[in-house]
């Protein structure tokens, strides 16, 4: 079973995305404009919704190992943690692991 991976990219400069979002602004310029995937997906498939913090300290390959071993959601984000961490973890560091617990015959949308 091969993982499929997509890595989405806003405007990169100097290798770090811009911030296009944040907390603390004035409501006239808080506009937020959420991502939006369609797709189908599977019992079993997890998604890894992450900050720079890991990104920045984990490779991709790396995270893409931690995945293939098939631990449970927990343990797999500590580990996540843990890498970025005692790799120096010079940013905040944001994990949420979505699992798709039960299949259903629709797609995301």
């Amino acid at each position: 079973m091969s993982a499929k991976k997509t890595k989405i990219t806003f405007g990169v400069k100097q290798g770090k995305a811009p911030l296009t979002q944040n907390l603390g602004i004035s409501e006239e310029e808080f506009i937020i404009e959420p991502y939006i995937a369609k797709g189908e997906y599977k019992r079993g498939d997890r998604f890894l919704i992450c900050s720079d913090g890991l990104t920045d300290m984990v490779t991709d390959e790396q995270i893409a190992d931690v995945f293939k071993k098939k631990m449970d959601v927990q343990e797999t984000a500590q580990t996540l943690m843990d890498m970025a961490l005692s790799n120096g973890g010079i940013d905040n560091i944001t994990i949420i692991i979505c699992s798709i617990l039960k299949q259903k015959k629709s797609k995301i949308s």
